[in-house]
């Protein structure tokens, strides 16, 4: 396939399938490094393999040593925003172990790849929105509190260092899925504490003596927690398709 004026992640892509075909083991992990983002999942590969690109090193190597001669043609691509749909062309000869004894045979065969780019400008775009969860909190607790300048042992303080460790989490590749989960469930328990208290409910009375201005700081606090929450369902929606499109 020709390399004419193709879009970024387009070019991407094509990165990515030369890199899964280089043999020299050292160079193939400096490949891997150089296009792999840190929390990249690989939906085809076994189980039992680490995550990110520790897991997909592993898996490539053990396939060269199977299949040495392996060759991959991208035939065509589709990009949808930050996706890339491929048919590749995959032809190789089976010298060694992979599962099953070694045949010699040979084979070619055509798969659709689905890449999904979430690299930099999206861990940045997480970082933001966490951020801007908290200080709704910390503007709540601005208005609740005056003289603690928003930070309360009992509650912007403690809940910047929990989101700090669950950003960082999120970022390592071995405990991505995890800290990907606990993300959600911080925007979404932060969502329900600002909203439950912003509404007037009969049970949850104001103790202040300025209530409208507690009221706003709560409908202010709640509404912060939304970009994030959005922004995860969203990827944990990309991810369940990719998974199902695979």
């Amino acid at each position: 396939m020709t390399e004419g004026n193709l879009s970024a992640n387009k070019e991407l892509y094509l990165r990515y399938q030369e890199t899964l075909t280089t043999k020299d083991p050292v160079e193939l992990d400096a490949a891997i490094d150089a296009v792999i983002a840190p929390d990249f999942v690989g939906h085809d590969q076994p189980p039992g393999l680490p995550p990110g690109p520790a897991g997909l090193k592993q898996f490539r190597h053990r396939a060269h040593a199977a299949f040495p001669d392996q060759q991959v043609v991208v035939e065509d691509m589709i990009e949808e925003g930050d996706r890339v749909a491929g048919r590749v062309t995959v032809s190789m000869t089976h010298l060694g172990d992979f599962g099953a004894a070694t045949s010699g045979s040979w084979g070619r065969g055509q798969a659709d790849v689905i890449a999904a780019r979430a690299g930099i400008p999206h861990r940045l775009l997480v970082l933001g929105l966490l951020l801007l969860s908290w200080l709704g909190l910390w503007y709540h607790e601005v208005i609740r509190v005056p003289a603690s300048r928003g930070l309360t042992a009992e509650g912007s303080g403690p809940m910047l260092l929990v989101a700090a460790a669950t950003y960082i989490l999120w970022l390592r590749p071995q405990s991505a899925r995890l800290g990907s989960r606990l993300l959600l469930a911080y925007g979404l328990l932060m969502l329900i504490g600002g909203y439950l208290s912003a509404p007037p409910w009969a049970v949850f009375q104001l103790v202040t003596q300025n209530e409208r201005t507690h009221y706003q700081a709560h409908v202010v606090y709640a509404l912060c927690q939304l970009p994030l929450v959005v922004v995860l369902l969203v990827d944990f929606r990309r991810i369940r398709q990719a998974q199902c499109a695979i």
